[in-house]
Protein backbone atom coordinates (compact mmCIF):
# COMPACT_ATOMS: atom_id res chain seq x y z
CA UNK A 1 0.00 0.00 0.00
CA UNK A 2 1.37 3.80 -0.76
CA UNK A 3 0.83 6.68 1.95
CA UNK A 4 1.21 10.45 0.52
CA UNK A 5 3.25 12.29 3.27
CA UNK A 6 3.60 16.43 2.86
CA UNK A 7 6.25 18.23 2.53
CA UNK A 8 7.09 21.81 3.66
CA UNK A 9 7.67 23.15 0.60
CA UNK A 10 3.64 21.91 -0.32
CA UNK A 11 4.44 18.77 -2.53
CA UNK A 12 3.45 15.39 -1.32
CA UNK A 13 5.65 12.36 -1.53
CA UNK A 14 4.18 8.58 -2.67
CA UNK A 15 5.82 5.88 -0.22
CA UNK A 16 5.44 2.05 0.35
CA UNK A 17 4.71 0.57 3.55
CA UNK A 18 8.54 -0.48 3.11
CA UNK A 19 9.31 3.35 4.07
CA UNK A 20 8.04 3.67 7.27
CA UNK A 21 10.03 5.35 10.01
CA UNK A 22 12.79 6.54 7.76
CA UNK A 23 13.59 9.28 5.78
CA UNK A 24 13.41 10.76 2.24
CA UNK A 25 14.25 13.17 -0.40
CA UNK A 26 11.87 14.85 -1.39
CA UNK A 27 12.22 16.78 -4.96
CA UNK A 28 12.74 20.09 -3.00
CA UNK A 29 15.63 18.90 -1.16
CA UNK A 30 14.61 18.70 2.14
CA UNK A 31 14.75 15.66 4.17
CA UNK A 32 11.07 14.05 5.33
CA UNK A 33 10.60 12.43 8.26
CA UNK A 34 8.26 8.90 7.32
CA UNK A 35 6.34 8.19 10.53
CA UNK A 36 5.89 4.78 12.14
CA UNK A 37 3.59 2.15 9.83
CA UNK A 38 0.97 2.35 12.70
CA UNK A 39 1.00 6.21 12.05
CA UNK A 40 0.56 6.02 8.32
CA UNK A 41 -2.02 3.70 8.60
CA UNK A 42 -4.29 5.86 10.93
CA UNK A 43 -3.41 9.21 8.78
CA UNK A 44 -5.14 7.27 5.77
CA UNK A 45 -8.15 5.81 7.76
CA UNK A 46 -7.01 2.82 8.18
CA UNK A 47 -6.53 0.34 11.26
CA UNK A 48 -3.28 1.01 13.12
CA UNK A 49 -2.40 -2.85 12.10
CA UNK A 50 -3.13 -4.82 8.89
CA UNK A 51 -6.67 -6.36 9.82
CA UNK A 52 -8.58 -8.61 6.50
CA UNK A 53 -10.58 -5.83 4.71
CA UNK A 54 -13.58 -7.90 5.50
CA UNK A 55 -13.44 -7.30 9.32
CA UNK A 56 -12.61 -3.75 8.82
CA UNK A 57 -15.45 -3.61 6.50
CA UNK A 58 -18.37 -5.30 8.66
CA UNK A 59 -17.03 -3.09 11.49
CA UNK A 60 -17.21 0.17 9.35
CA UNK A 61 -21.13 -1.18 8.30
CA UNK A 62 -21.60 -2.44 12.08
CA UNK A 63 -21.04 1.27 13.35
CA UNK A 64 -22.57 3.15 10.76
CA UNK A 65 -19.15 4.88 9.20
CA UNK A 66 -19.40 6.61 6.10
CA UNK A 67 -16.09 6.96 4.95
CA UNK A 68 -13.88 9.68 2.91
CA UNK A 69 -14.37 13.25 5.02
CA UNK A 70 -16.83 15.03 3.97
CA UNK A 71 -15.27 14.93 -0.05
CA UNK A 72 -17.10 13.02 -2.99
CA UNK A 73 -14.88 9.70 -4.43
CA UNK A 74 -15.52 11.00 -7.65
CA UNK A 75 -14.57 14.82 -8.30
CA UNK A 76 -13.22 15.06 -4.38
CA UNK A 77 -15.17 18.56 -4.09
CA UNK A 78 -17.07 18.77 -1.05
CA UNK A 79 -20.42 16.84 -0.48
CA UNK A 80 -23.00 15.00 1.79
CA UNK A 81 -24.53 12.97 -0.34
CA UNK A 82 -24.40 9.39 0.56
CA UNK A 83 -24.98 6.35 -2.25
CA UNK A 84 -24.90 2.72 -1.60
CA UNK A 85 -23.00 0.47 -3.47
CA UNK A 86 -23.95 -3.28 -3.77
CA UNK A 87 -20.66 -5.38 -3.70
CA UNK A 88 -20.65 -9.35 -4.07
CA UNK A 89 -17.19 -10.53 -3.36
CA UNK A 90 -17.68 -13.83 -3.11
CA UNK A 91 -20.37 -16.56 -2.90
CA UNK A 92 -20.41 -19.78 -0.96
CA UNK A 93 -20.80 -23.10 -3.43
CA UNK A 94 -21.30 -26.53 -2.59
CA UNK A 95 -19.71 -29.79 -4.88
CA UNK A 96 -21.32 -33.15 -4.31
CA UNK A 97 -24.94 -32.34 -4.61
CA UNK A 98 -26.27 -35.90 -4.84
CA UNK A 99 -27.28 -38.42 -7.64
CA UNK A 100 -27.27 -36.67 -11.35
CA UNK A 101 -30.43 -36.73 -13.25
CA UNK A 102 -29.57 -38.94 -16.09
CA UNK A 103 -28.08 -41.63 -12.81
CA UNK A 104 -32.10 -41.76 -11.85
CA UNK A 105 -32.49 -42.42 -15.11
CA UNK A 106 -30.69 -45.35 -15.81
CA UNK A 107 -31.94 -46.58 -12.60
CA UNK A 108 -35.56 -46.64 -13.56
CA UNK A 109 -35.00 -47.90 -17.13
CA UNK A 110 -31.85 -50.77 -15.83
CA UNK A 111 -32.63 -52.55 -12.60
CA UNK A 112 -28.74 -53.44 -12.39
CA UNK A 113 -27.86 -49.76 -11.90
CA UNK A 114 -29.55 -49.06 -8.90
CA UNK A 115 -27.34 -51.56 -7.11
CA UNK A 116 -24.62 -49.98 -8.54
CA UNK A 117 -25.71 -46.37 -7.17
CA UNK A 118 -26.51 -48.38 -3.65
CA UNK A 119 -22.64 -49.56 -3.08
CA UNK A 120 -21.34 -46.39 -4.67
CA UNK A 121 -23.13 -44.27 -1.90
CA UNK A 122 -23.51 -40.85 -2.41
CA UNK A 123 -20.92 -37.74 -2.84
CA UNK A 124 -19.70 -35.83 0.17
CA UNK A 125 -21.13 -32.52 -0.18
CA UNK A 126 -19.06 -30.11 0.45
CA UNK A 127 -18.99 -26.43 0.76
CA UNK A 128 -16.41 -23.74 -0.19
CA UNK A 129 -15.97 -20.11 0.57
CA UNK A 130 -18.89 -17.76 2.32
CA UNK A 131 -20.87 -15.43 0.89
CA UNK A 132 -18.98 -11.96 1.52
CA UNK A 133 -21.86 -9.49 0.27
CA UNK A 134 -21.49 -5.55 1.42
CA UNK A 135 -23.48 -2.71 0.55
CA UNK A 136 -21.06 -0.03 1.22
CA UNK A 137 -22.03 3.61 1.50
CA UNK A 138 -19.79 6.27 -0.89
CA UNK A 139 -20.05 9.93 -0.82
CA UNK A 140 -20.63 11.19 -4.52
CA UNK A 141 -21.96 14.48 -5.29
CA UNK A 142 -25.20 14.57 -7.59
CA UNK A 143 -22.81 15.65 -10.50
CA UNK A 144 -20.74 12.29 -9.86
CA UNK A 145 -23.23 10.13 -9.76
CA UNK A 146 -24.91 10.99 -12.88
CA UNK A 147 -21.35 10.27 -14.39
CA UNK A 148 -20.51 7.19 -12.65
CA UNK A 149 -21.39 4.13 -14.57
CA UNK A 150 -19.96 0.81 -15.10
CA UNK A 151 -18.14 -1.19 -13.12
CA UNK A 152 -14.80 0.12 -13.42
CA UNK A 153 -16.32 3.75 -12.52
CA UNK A 154 -17.86 2.75 -9.72
CA UNK A 155 -14.69 0.49 -8.75
CA UNK A 156 -12.31 3.53 -9.35
CA UNK A 157 -14.82 5.66 -6.84
CA UNK A 158 -14.95 2.93 -4.34
CA UNK A 159 -10.87 2.99 -4.13
CA UNK A 160 -10.71 6.44 -3.28
CA UNK A 161 -11.40 5.09 -0.10
CA UNK A 162 -8.47 3.15 1.47
CA UNK A 163 -10.70 0.32 3.32
CA UNK A 164 -12.38 -0.36 0.25
CA UNK A 165 -9.18 -0.16 -1.52
CA UNK A 166 -8.01 -3.19 0.33
CA UNK A 167 -11.59 -5.39 -0.21
CA UNK A 168 -11.26 -4.53 -3.92
CA UNK A 169 -7.36 -5.53 -3.89
CA UNK A 170 -8.51 -9.15 -2.03
CA UNK A 171 -11.57 -9.36 -4.79
CA UNK A 172 -10.24 -7.97 -8.04
CA UNK A 173 -13.58 -9.67 -9.34
CA UNK A 174 -16.08 -8.09 -6.79
CA UNK A 175 -18.86 -7.48 -8.88
CA UNK A 176 -20.14 -4.09 -7.74
CA UNK A 177 -23.45 -2.00 -8.48
CA UNK A 178 -24.37 1.49 -7.93
CA UNK A 179 -27.83 1.93 -5.72
CA UNK A 180 -28.99 5.11 -5.94
CA UNK A 181 -31.84 6.48 -3.65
Amino acid sequence: MEFEIPCACGKELTVSEAAADSQRQCACGRTVTIPPLAELRVRAGLPAYNVPPEQLIEYMISAREVPGNGRCSGCRGPTTQVVHVHTECEREWTTGDGVTWWEIVLAVLFWPVRWVLLFRGMPEKRTYGSDKLYTLPLLLCPGCVAKVAGEGEIKRCLSTVPAYRQLLDKFPDAKVDLVVG
